[in-house]
This record gives structure tokens, C-alpha cells and sequence, in this order.
């Protein structure tokens, strides 16, 4: 394998496989305190959108706070239906955005690591792109599953062409601005064959590994099932 140097890369098996070590399906945390939930258990949901989940918390008591933000998952929703059924109607394709989600909270450490080296975390706080772009990450889903493309780095203005211009970090109370302040990656998930996107936000790591040079040569095999690795991987 050979860097844009041009200069052979060598490793053994058992280092390019531990680099990316499962963690485990994503679960959403608690929409009120952030608190993880159990392994085997996800919280409660929000009976309205669906997405924000709860552990004891009471989240009647969270409403002023998660009401806005219900209110536009509601309203999605209910535009996905209508945008779903214009797509059977016309023959068109459609992807629900929530495939992609399904997909980014499956691969949870395949992602934190692409956008890791994309957002140049290894870097640290001073040098990395965390506060100034965010990971595009594009995929081809189709009835066959998602399959990862690639991932760039990508300026704000990419929230604007992908219709999130509410999210601009630069406007007041945004989620990419929230996001930024607790040192969060902003994840922007694109299938090329349909457009659906999605906007993720990511707990960066802190920056203890160097630049992974294969990183995308990692991820690809990771995701295909090339990379089989110790006791326990599936």
C-alpha cells in the first residue's frame, strides 16, 4: 500500500484491524441529563418525534427545551411522508434520511475514526478543523444496504446547499453552534443516488493517535467485511 508519497506503508494484520474496534451500536443518551444508557437497553423515547429518549428524567419537565426542537422532527417527519409517496408516484428513487441514520448509529466507530482523520483531531484543539468544517461523508444506499463512498472535510456553507442553512454555526442557538461549544464533530451524511442527507453531531475523541494514512483503506474493509478480526468480531 503506498501513501501520496508514494512510499510503501507496512503494518501487520493484527495492528490495521485494532485501530478500529467495534464499539457496539450507537444508542441515543438521555435528551435531558445526557446520561448513556445500558448496553442492553435503550431509554424511553419521546412519544411525539420519536428521537429524543429520556432515563428517569422527567421529560415534562424537559418540554420547554425539547419543544422546538419536537416540533421540527414532527414536522419532518410528516414532510418525508409526502416527499416519500411524491417519489413512488413520479418512479423516482427515495431514501428515507433515517436509513442513513440507522446506518452512521451501526457504524458508530467506523465513522468516529473517518472523521477523526478527516477533521485532523489528531492535530489537537489549536490546529484541528472541529471548529471550522464539517465531515461530508457520502454513501450509495440502495436496496442492497449503504455502502460508504468517501469523506472530505467541508466548509459551513455545505449546511446551506444541503437546505440546513438554520444550523450555520454562525446563527444564535443553532445545533452545529451548540455542538462546536461542547467540542462536538458536525457529520453530514450524502447518498449520491438518491440526495437524501442526514446531520449528525459526534463527540470527538481526544487526540491520542497520530494520522492514520489507510484510514479510508481501513474503513472500506471494515464495512465490507474484509477485516476479520480477534475472537468475539462477527
Amino acid at each position: 500500500m503506498a501513501n501520496n508519497m508514494s512510499e510503501p506503508i507496512i503494518t501487520t494484520h493484527e495492528k490495521f484491524f485494532d485501530s478500529l474496534k467495534d464499539r457496539g451500536e450507537l444508542k441515543r443518551p438521555c435528551g435531558r441529563c445526557h446520561a448513556a444508557p445500558p448496553r442492553e437497553k435503550p431509554f424511553a423515547h419521546c412519544q411525539k418525534c420519536v428521537e429524543t429518549h429520556y432515563c428517569r428524567c422527567v421529560q415534562r419537565a424537559h418540554w420547554p427545551e425539547h419543544k422546538a426542537l419536537c416540533k421540527e422532527r414532527v414536522a419532518a417527519n410528516t414532510r418525508r411522508a409526502a416527499q416519500k409517496q411524491a417519489a413512488l408516484t413520479e418512479g423516482r428513487a427515495y431514501v428515507d434520511p433515517r436509513v442513513l441514520q440507522n446506518w452512521y448509529r451501526s457504524n458508530s466507530s467506523i465513522v468516529q475514526h473517518i472523521a477523526y482523520n478527516v477533521l485532523r483531531i489528531h492535530d489537537g484543539p489549536a490546529r484541528a478543523l472541529l471548529k471550522t468544517h464539517l465531515a461530508l461523508i457520502t454513501l450509495r444506499a440502495d436496496g442492497a444496504g449503504v455502502r460508504f463512498e468517501d469523506a472530505v472535510e467541508a466548509p459551513w456553507a455545505r449546511l446551506v446547499d444541503l437546505g440546513a442553512e438554520a444550523q450555520m454555526p454562525a446563527n444564535p442557538g443553532s445545533r452545529t453552534a451548540e455542538a462546536i461549544a461542547r467540542e462536538y464533530m458536525t457529520l453530514v451524511f450524502l447518498d449520491l443516488e438518491s440526495g437524501a442527507t442526514l446531520l449528525e453531531y459526534h463527540q470527538a475523541p481526544p487526540p491520542r493517535e497520530k494520522r492514520d494514512e489507510l484510514w479510508k483503506v481501513r474503513a472500506v474493509a471494515k464495512l465490507t467485511g474484509a477485516l476479520k478480526g480477534g475472537e468475539g468480531e462477527n
